[in-house]
């Protein structure tokens, strides 16, 4: 019982160090098991967060919809501002 009291809290603060901390100081192979091994935990944590669903693509066409010009609104649209990028040649 004395051996796990003693070996657990080691593993634990010995692989928080290696997956957090080992790919800035351990020699060549190991610093790349150490980052891919934080890039999977990453992965996964985050793979078990839903992702919100965006409607900003939804609200951008509303806004593009409400916003459409009509043949006689962009002659006079180039009436009220000459140096629109649309009135140059």
């Amino acid at each position: 019982m004395r051996f796990f009291k003693t070996f657990l809290p080691l593993a634990l603060i010995s692989g928080g160090v290696f997956i957090g901390f080992g790919d800035r100081f351990l020699p060549a192979p190991l610093n790349a098991y150490s980052y891919q091994t934080r890039e999977q935990i990453n992965q996964t944590l985050l793979g078990l967060v839903e992702k919100p669903k965006s409607n900003k693509k939804n609200v951008f066409e509303k806004v593009k919809e409400e916003t459409k010009f009509d043949a006689f609104d962009e002659r006079t649209l180039k009436k009220i501002d000459p140096y629109s990028p649309q009135n140059k040649k």
